[in-house]
């Protein structure tokens, strides 16, 4: 996955209405290696640590106007129209 800005993740929450933890890949090894599974863990540390390692958010996302989703299982894309 390419990389994404702390401005494009932040809209891409905004517009899916969830918080960064429904966005993270938790099978990820990275989560447990950086600690990201810990309760304590802020929702400002975890978007630091998707913008900084790309392959910690979940795919695909999928937008259409004002509203955005993770379209898994890929027919969940049926709810943006």
């Amino acid at each position: 996955m390419t990389g994404i800005s702390e401005s494009e993740l932040r809209e891409l929450l905004r517009k899916a209405d969830v918080r960064p933890w429904e966005l993270l890949r938790t099978r990820e090894p990275l989560v447990e290696e950086l600690g990201l599974d810990q309760p304590e863990v802020s929702d400002e540390q975890l978007i630091a640590q998707m913008v900084e390692h790309p392959q910690l958010v979940q795919r695909p996302i999928v937008v259409s106007g004002e509203r955005a989703l993770l379209a898994r299982p890929i027919e969940r894309v049926l709810e943006l129209l």
